[in-house]
C-alpha cells in the first residue's frame, strides 16, 4: 500500500455560475445561465433560461441555433420557441426562455443523447457572456441501471476531523456497455483542493452493477479518469476497524436513494494526499 501523508483543506459546495461577475458590473451581455442541463426523456417540455445583464435601455435582439450531437432535431426534440431563432428582449428585459420539446420513446433502450445549444448572434455593441453555448443531455430512461443516473447531493462527514461536507456527484451511463456506470466527482476534496476535477478527466470512476442490480461495486486500487503518474486516484472500502476493503460499495436503498455503508477513501499519488468518510455516506437525487 503506498504510503499515505495526511493534509487538511477546507472543502466547499462544487458549483459553478455563468457571466454574471461582479468583474462586468457595468457591461452589457448576453448569456446562458447554465453550461449544461440534462433532463429525463418523459419531461416532455424543457426551458433553457436566456438573460441580458446589466441592460443599457434599448431593444436587444440575438439569434440561437441548435447544433445536433446523438439527439437529432425534428426526432428527439424541437425547438417551440422560438420557432424563428430569434429573442428580442424589450429595453430593461432581463431574461427569456428557449422552450423545448422532447421526444420520449418508452420501452426503446436508445441511450442518453446530447446537443448543444448556441448564443450565434447578438445586437451590435453587445457582449455575449462565458456561457455562449450549453449542452443539453437527454437521459434515457430504459436504461437497466436507470434507478443510479442522474445528479446526487452527497452528504458525507469526514472521518479525519468531523467535518460535514455537501457536493453533486453525477452518474451517467456507459453507452458501450449497460452493466458498467461512470462516476463523476465523487472526491470533493480532491476537486477542491487539488483541482482534479471531471472537467479536467479526474475524479471519474467506473462502477459496475451486481447481477440484482441493487448496488455499485467500484473496484478498489483502480484509476479514476485518465492514469497520470503526477496525479494517481484511486478510491477504496474501508471497514470498521479502519482496514483497507478491496472494492467500494454503493447501494440503491427502497426510497430510492444510495448509500456507501461502509466506510472510504481517496487517495492522489500527488503529494502522498488523502481524503476519507465515516460510513453511512448518502446521496439523494436532485
Amino acid at each position: 500500500m503506498k504510503k499515505i501523508l495526511f493534509i487538511m483543506a477546507a472543502v466547499m459546495v462544487l458549483a459553478s455560475s455563468c457571466g454574471r461577475k461582479v468583474d462586468f458590473e457595468h457591461m452589457t451581455f448576453a448569456t446562458f445561465d447554465a453550461a449544461s442541463y440534462a433532463f429525463d426523456e418523459d419531461v416532455q417540455e424543457f426551458r433553457i433560461p436566456v438573460s441580458i445583464v446589466n441592460p443599457n435601455g434599448a431593444e436587444i435582439t440575438l439569434s440561437v441555433e441548435t447544433v445536433d450531437g446523438k439527439a437529432e432535431e425534428g426526432v428527439d426534440y424541437e425547438v417551440l420557441y422560438p420557432v424563428s431563432g430569434v429573442l428580442t428582449f424589450a429595453a430593461g428585459e432581463t431574461e427569456q426562455e428557449i422552450v423545448l420539446g422532447i421526444t420520449e420513446f418508452p420501452g426503446k433502450l436508445t441511450g442518453s443523447k446530447d446537443f448543444t445549444i448556441e448564443i450565434s448572434s447578438v445586437t451590435e455593441g453587445i457582449n455575449v457572456g462565458g456561457c455562449n453555448t450549453v449542452k443539453m443531455r437527454i437521459m434515457d430512461l430504459d436504461h437497466p441501471l436507470k434507478a443510479f443516473i442522474g445528479t446526487w447531493n452527497v452528504q458525507a462527514q469526514s472521518a479525519i476531523d468531523g467535518s460535514n461536507y455537501s457536493w453533486n456527484v453525477t452518474i451517467e451511463g456507459d453507452e458501450s456497455d449497460y452493466t458498467t456506470l461512470l462516476v463523476y466527482d465523487l472526491c470533493p476534496v480532491s476537486a477542491q483542493y487539488l483541482g482534479l476535477t471531471s472537467a479536467q478527466g479526474y475524479n471519474v470512476v467506473e462502477a459496475k452493477s451486481n447481477p440484482a442490480k441493487n448496488q455499485l461495486v467500484i473496484a478498489g486500487d483502480s484509476y479514476i479518469g485518465p492514469y497520470d503518474a503526477s496525479a494517481d486516484m484511486s478510491v477504496y472500502g474501508m471497514d470498521a476497524s479502519g482496514q483497507y476493503l478491496d472494492d467500494l460499495h454503493i447501494d440503491l436503498q427502497e426510497d430510492g436513494s444510495l448509500v456507501i455503508k461502509t466506510g472510504w477513501l481517496e487517495w492522489v499519488s500527488l503529494g502522498g494526499y488523502m481524503e476519507m468518510y465515516a460510513p453511512g455516506t448518502v446521496f439523494v437525487k436532485k
